[in-house]
């Protein structure tokens, strides 16, 4: 098993900057991003991983390992309490003792955390809702820290995902087997990976099943509940309205369903209403009407994630493994079967 020395003499440095680096300290020491990237790649060409990572870590452990939580920051920091509330349970549930902390990051610019993902600062990480750039930058970077995907596909590192396809046809299903043949779209203008994947998968399967989308019937805004009531007003301006409406996530369900309701549209009696589910079950129940939803499992998914993750510390030879969560359908007041 290759040392902190063997690290060392491979990049052609003192043991005491490499060290530093490991441990996180290289931006204070003012150690140049060179000599950091040559470290880095000296330990992935060694498989090198500090002691720590191979301790097995339940609670009497020598010290509390340290797991990284990494998620974007934009509108889905609404989704941080739930994922929290997930990992802490799963953390008392198996009597893992640890220290948490999360760390944001700019979507599209993960890369900027790379020392902080490579340097020696976490036992363990899980990243969640990264962009197309952040996943192809996690997905060529050979971390000597476990690392735990969350909804994103990898086969360097460990994936808790849900088949975007099978939401996707899912939800449209439901609405064919109303007798549906007609659909509005209201979407997220912005290109969020699993997002834009999935509502795509919908839209193809509502073609599969004979379910019209024209294109004057998508709607864009942004991914809030503002951005849904402002696009609602384009679904209340037509003058041939399809009866149902899909939302790509249910914040923008949230919105719409005002719109619809300042504007003298009944749900359901006039127009149904689904989306694809990104908040927790109460949020979705308290509502005029509750609303209809195709989620991800997001308490089981980080629940999975965890339990991948403390597996992959304490034994370091486990290799990367993908699981697959099904999605949940939930039925309620705006769409009903």
């Amino acid at each position: 098993m290759a040392t902190i020395k063997d690290v060392a003499a491979r990049a052609g440095l003192s043991t005491t900057t490499v060290s530093i680096i490991i441990n996180g300290k290289a931006a204070e020491k003012s150690i140049p991003q060179t000599t950091v990237d040559k470290v880095h790649k000296a330990m992935q060409e060694l498989n090198y991983r500090p002691d720590q990572y191979a301790r097995r870590l339940r609670t009497g452990s020598v010290r509390k390992p340290v797991i990284g939580f990494f998620w974007p920051l934009d509108h889905r920091t609404n989704l941080i309490g739930t994922l929290v509330t997930a990992m802490e349970k799963c953390f008392i549930d198996h009597s893992y003792d640890v220290d948490l902390r999360i760390e944001s990051f700019t979507p599209g610019a993960l890369d900027r955390h790379a020392q902080s993902i490579l340097g020696g600062l976490y036992d363990g990480i899980i990243i969640g809702a990264t962009s197309s750039v952040d996943t192809a930058f996690i997905n060529s970077m050979a971390s000597t820290t476990p690392v735990v995907l969350f909804n994103r596909a990898s086969t360097l590192h460990s994936c808790v995902r849900v088949d975007n396809r099978m939401l996707g046809l899912q939800a449209a299903s439901l609405i064919r087997r109303k007798g549906y043949t007609e659909c509005c779209v209201i979407k997220n203008e912005g290109r969020y990976l699993a997002m834009s994947e999935r509502t795509k998968f919908f839209i193809e399967a509502c073609q599969s099943l004979g379910i019209g989308i024209l294109d004057e019937w998508i709607f864009e805004g942004p991914g809030t509940q503002k951005g849904g009531a402002d696009a609602a007003l384009e679904f209340v301006r037509l003058s041939d309205r399809p009866r149902v409406i899909f939302c790509e996530d249910d914040f923008m369900a949230q919105g719409a369903l005002v719109t619809l309701h300042d504007n003298g549209i009944r749900v359901p009696d006039d127009v149904e209403l689904l989306a694809f589910g990104m908040q927790s079950n109460d949020n979705m129940n308290y509502l005029i009407p509750s609303i209809t939803t195709v989620s991800l499992p997001y308490m089981k998914m980080m629940e999975s994630c965890v339990e991948i993750l403390m597996d992959s510390i304490a034994d370091s030879s486990l290799p990367p493994r993908t699981q697959m969560v099904a999605p949940e359908v939930m039925i309620r007041k705006s769409f009903s079967i």
